[in-house]
């Protein structure tokens, strides 16, 4: 599986360069002109992983400045930026950033079954906070009466039959537009240009 490997703005849904974690935690999308940082990072509502990584940066500079009167911090340094590129960088997601509108987008609850050969891990991956990725609306004939458009996980649990309950929203710039005018519509996802499961939206999501 190759999901997260190419980042997208969470604007447009174009790709973006990736973010760093030291200068360049805010960046701004070269096609929308929006600004776009550090999201979530985990399956359900963790964000941990984001925060540790930050924490130990942030305490990494602070051992480089003490590392001048003691050289003991300077392996101490080095031991939090291995650390740091441990923990996959490329598992934390972005969100768009200073997003005054950011609760006034509709949100959808959908269940979605995946392909027997995707493992659980990678379906975690796939639907952890502020991933994104494409979907393709179908008619009962699994016909696309849509044109591909990714959607801004929120929010995904895991459920007892095997699927996934997931809340998600349109990206507010995106190019491919589509109105969700009735419920029960299906849907396929892809991951590189793969279809990996297929899903149903259920209704529209109270939650903020």
């Amino acid at each position: 599986m190759s999901n997260n490997i190419i980042k997208r703005c969470p604007w447009c849904g174009s790709e973006v360069e990736k973010l760093g974690l030291r200068t360049q935690t805010i960046k701004k999308c070269h096609k929308c002109g929006k600004k776009y940082t550090y999201g979530g990072s985990g399956f359900g509502d963790s964000n941990a992983e984001k925060y540790i990584k930050i924490a130990l940066l942030v305490f990494s500079v602070f051992c480089l400045y003490l590392s001048v009167y003691c050289k003991i911090f300077l392996v101490v340094m080095i031991l939090s930026l291995i650390a740091v590129f441990t923990l996959n960088l490329n598992e934390i997601n972005y969100q768009r950033y200073d997003d005054p509108d950011m609760f006034k987008y509709k949100k959808y609850i959908s269940t979605i079954r995946f392909a027997q050969d995707y493992t659980e891990k990678e379906i975690k991956i796939l639907l952890s906070n502020c991933s994104i990725f494409p979907i393709c609306f179908i008619d009962d004939n699994r016909q696309a009466i849509s044109n591909d458009i990714c959607i801004f996980v929120e929010e995904a649990n895991k459920l007892p039959d095997n699927s996934y309950e997931c809340i998600f929203s349109f990206l507010p710039l995106s190019e491919t537009k589509y109105n969700i005018n009735e419920f029960n519509f299906k849907f396929i996802c892809y991951d590189n240009r793969k279809i990996i499961g297929e899903g149903i939206v259920l209704r529209e999501s109270t939650k903020f």
